[in-house]
């Protein structure tokens, strides 16, 4: 449906509405009246009366399913996409899966990025979208991309690989621009993208909100990147994968809580309000050993909505992640 669709929208209110940031029938119905006079210009009488209009409307799409219904309906609709080694697909329950949020972490070479670079070569493999949201110089590389691809004998298109680059984000508003300017081409050009890559999530909060003064600011600018990427993914059907710098708590009773809490005496940086909007956590870590390489790496299913705790043992060679 249109916005003409709602009575008291024509033809020039529809257009002030979509340059106000309302584009739907579905947005108009949740707004606050006076957030459409400020856009329109008009009485909160007649603000009321289009969102009453467009939330009948609203109601019309809405649909309510029993939880026999629901399972049926998840299950034909959600996909996952392998992480290279099928010991990790096991402990994620098949792989990365979509309209789900994977929170990352660890510290410095922890494999990280590689388990970002090898779901996107498997989501492109298999015909879907990847959009990268590159916070930090360096990060992305193409090369590995191809290099992971010759390696497991794949065809990927990387014109399907859309990067959105450091150079661009500056600040965190910068961050949350991308988001917005990535789902806008994703829908004008009718990408059907199956992950979403936000590499680091945390590096840009860490420098702007570096003071206890500031965590009140920091905390809303985190839920409104979270509620946005949440809703990318559900827009798109696609996972969504942060990787996030690490703190260490020295004190020993921090310490007991965070090995506890996320299997690792590091935690993620962001506090509670992130680790509320993050569906599965994965705590890496980097060990020595193994009879194809020096270095093994350990991922610690620490929390999940959906997922049992466990934790299984990888390595990283021109692969990508490949089975340990």
């Amino acid at each position: 449906m249109s916005l003409e669709s709602v009575i008291g929208v024509g033809p020039k209110t529809a257009e002030k509405l979509v340059s106000g940031g309302i584009s739907t029938v579905d947005e108009l119905s949740v707004q606050r009246p006076q957030e459409v006079t400020s856009i329109l210009g008009c009485s909160v009488k007649a603000a009321k009366e289009m969102i009453n209009s467009a939330k009948e409307l609203a109601f019309q799409d809405t649909t309510i399913y029993t939880a026999k219904e629901y399972g049926v309906k998840m299950k034909s609709l959600l996909r996952t996409f392998k992480t290279g080694s099928s010991k990790l697909d096991e402990l994620l329950g098949g792989g990365w899966r979509t309209m789900s949020t994977y929170g990352l972490f660890g510290p410095f070479h922890t494999g990280k990025t590689q388990l970002c670079n090898t779901a996107i070569v498997n989501c492109v493999a298999d015909g879907k979208y990847a959009l990268f949201i590159e916070t930090e110089s360096n990060t992305f590389s193409s090369d590995r991309l191809i290099e992971i691809a010759k390696a497991t004998k794949v065809d990927i298109d990387l014109d399907k690989v859309i990067l959105y680059p450091a150079l661009q984000v500056g600040t965190v508003y910068a961050q949350f621009r991308g988001y917005e300017f990535l789902a806008k081409k994703a829908i004008e050009n009718n990408w059907d993208v199956g992950v979403i890559v936000v590499d680091s999530f945390c590096a840009k909060f860490r420098r702007a909100f570096s003071g206890r003064e500031m965590f009140p600011e920091r905390a809303q600018e985190f839920g409104r990147h979270l509620d946005f990427l949440e809703e990318m993914g559900k827009k798109f059907n696609a996972a969504i994968l942060l990787t996030l710098q690490v703190g260490v708590t020295p004190d020993d009773a921090g310490t007991k809580g965070d090995l506890m809490r996320y299997q690792s005496e590091y935690y993620p940086y962001g506090g509670t309000l992130v680790a509320h909007n993050v569906n599965t956590w994965l705590s890496l870590n980097q060990v020595k050993g193994g009879a194809k390489s020096t270095d093994v790496y350990e991922a610690n299913l620490a929390d999940s909505s959906w997922l049992p705790k466990g934790s299984c043992q990888f390595i990283i060679s021109d692969r990508g992640v490949e089975e340990f």
